[in-house]
């Protein structure tokens, strides 16, 4: 139905993205700094439209 229907453009290509880097405190009281990149891409697109509010 044209006015109840809506189009949705999905990015199918692997998308990175960095986390801010975080610094955490051992068992043993040390100091580290954590840094990571995530890596996702999705698989079935219309379940990413209609099942999850945002994707991104």
């Amino acid at each position: 139905m044209p006015c109840v229907d809506s189009c949705v453009r999905v990015d199918l290509r692997t998308v990175s993205f960095d986390v801010p880097p975080q610094e955490i405190l051992t068992k043993d009281s040390v100091t580290v700094s954590v840094d990571a990149v995530v890596y996702y891409r999705i698989k079935e697109p219309l379940n990413a439209v209609i099942k999850i509010a945002n994707y991104r």
